[in-house]
C-alpha cells in the first residue's frame, strides 16, 4: 500500500512507516519511520499505479505547480463538461476558466477576455455562475447557458459558442 503525500504549511510531520510529509512553510520534506520522521531530499515526480507487479499506469506531475491548458475550440455547449488534467498530484488553490472572444459579440471585440467571475450561467430559472470543479489531477467546467454582462449596454447577452475560445489555469499556489 503506498500513502498519498501530506503537505502542510507547519507543524510536526507525520511519523507513520511510508508517510511522506511536505512542509510547505519550510520547504522540506519528511519521510516516516514508524518513530520519527527525519528530513529526506525528496522530489514527486508522479504517480503510478501496479497491479500484479506491473505498472498499469502513470500520472507525470506539473513540476513546477502550475497548468495552462493554452486555448481550445469553441466554447462547450449546452451542459457538456469541459474537462482538462491539470496533474499537480494535489488540490490546485488558485483555478480560473477564461474565455476569449473570436469573432465581435456582445460589445466584446476580437481578443477580449473574461474570467470565470464574470461569466454566468443561466438554466432557464436561475443566474449563477458556471460549476468550476477540481481534483488532485482535473478540473472541468459545465453550464447550461453562457451569459455575459454586454461591455457596451451592460445588459446580460447569451454567447454563441463558436465565438469564443476557452482555457483553463491551475496553480498549485505555493
Amino acid at each position: 500500500t503506498v500513502l498519498a503525500s501530506v503537505y502542510q504549511h507547519g507543524g510536526t510531520p507525520a511519523v507513520t512507516n511510508g508517510q511522506y510529509t511536505f512542509n510547505i512553510g519550510e520547504m522540506k520534506g519528511y519521510l516516516g519511520n514508524g518513530v520519527t520522521a527525519p528530513q529526506v531530499w525528496l522530489v514527486f515526480v508522479g504517480e503510478a499505479v501496479a497491479s500484479g507487479g506491473a505498472v498499469t499506469s502513470v500520472v507525470a506531475y506539473a513540476y513546477d505547480g502550475r497548468y495552462d491548458s493554452g486555448y481550445s475550440g469553441d466554447l462547450p455547449g449546452t451542459n457538456t463538461a469541459a474537462a482538462k488534467q491539470h496533474n499537480l498530484g494535489v488540490y490546485p488553490r488558485i483555478a480560473d476558466f477564461i474565455i476569449e472572444c473570436t469573432s465581435t459579440e456582445g460589445g466584446y471585440a476580437v481578443g477580449d477576455q473574461i474570467g470565470l467571475g464574470s461569466i454566468h450561467n443561466f438554466d432557464g430559472t436561475n443566474i449563477r455562475l458556471p460549476t468550476l470543479s477540481r481534483d488532485r489531477n482535473g478540473m472541468s467546467v459545465i453550464t447550461s447557458q453562457w451569459i455575459v454582462v454586454n461591455k457596451a449596454s451592460a445588459a446580460g447577452t447569451s454567447l454563441t459558442t463558436n465565438k469564443w475560445k476557452y482555457r483553463m489555469i491551475a496553480d498549485r499556489g505555493w
